[in-house]
């Protein structure tokens, strides 16, 4: 294949499939980069990627693919978000108390040694 049968001209459109629509719309939602950086990585226009994005988030994405499974109501959600935050509050208390004992333990070996 050579160089000029990849140049595009203004008449003419790319077609992306919907995995691939899906796919960028899902490193999108990653959160850790930019629809500018994210549209250039991929080599498509950001108006593209933002609809891409808004169809999505609508439904209108394939059925295993919405981004919230159906059923689920705002009151059980911040349930389960209240739920998640107590455990994690609970890992990272639990991970300072651990820190704790090594930076104590790692002081003087012979020290808490019986004899």
């Amino acid at each position: 294949m050579c160089l000029d049968e990849k140049v595009f001209t203004m008449n003419q459109r790319r077609k992306y499939d919907q995995e691939f629509k899906d796919d960028a719309v899902r490193l999108l939602l990653r959160g850790d980069r930019t629809l500018k950086a994210v549209a250039e990585s991929l080599g498509v226009e950001r108006s593209c990627l933002a609809r891409w994005r808004n169809k999505y988030l609508q439904g209108e994405a394939g059925e295993g693919d919405k981004p919230m499974a159906t059923g689920h109501n705002a009151s059980e959600l911040e349930k389960e978000n209240r739920r998640l935050r107590k455990e994690l509050a609970e890992a990272v208390q639990h991970r300072e108390i651990l820190k704790k004992a090594v930076g104590i333990f790692s002081r003087d070996p012979g020290r808490y040694t019986a004899s």
